[in-house]
């Protein structure tokens, strides 16, 4: 491909359009009162009755981001904008194919792509 920049000895694989789905995790804290106030025996002082809860919850986000996927001997590159990646494939722990969709697991992370074939991406990786 014109637009890859290969290290010295890479070989493009697989190059084909692909849509990454980037899911963003957010906490966000709510905090519940059930209680009151009000002023104390002393000046500037206040009283506190009852009381109240917070908790954490997960905010999850996903978004789409159209782009092509490069499959090397070397790396899977997502060509993206701003959203793209660029990983080893030594790092690579699981792969699982679906009929329209690719997931790649690594250490910390999976990555979901939708190609027009799952399986075509699958057997690139299993003969690398």
């Amino acid at each position: 491909p014109n637009n890859l920049l290969l290290k010295n000895g890479e070989v493009c694989h697989y190059v084909d359009r692909a849509i990454y789905e980037k899911r963003t995790v957010s906490k966000k804290h709510v905090r519940k009162n059930t209680g009151y106030s009000m002023p104390g025996l002393f000046k500037g002082t206040r009283v506190r009755v009852g009381g109240g809860n917070s908790e954490y919850i997960d905010e999850v986000k996903y978004s789409t981001i159209k782009g092509i996927l490069y499959i090397t001997a070397q790396r899977i590159i997502f060509a993206g904008g701003a959203d793209g990646f660029d990983r080893k494939t030594a790092d690579l722990v699981a792969v699982r194919p679906y009929a329209n969709c690719i997931e790649l697991q690594f250490s910390k992370e999976t990555l979901k792509l939708f190609v027009p074939d799952g399986n075509l991406p699958h057997i690139v990786l299993k003969l690398i």
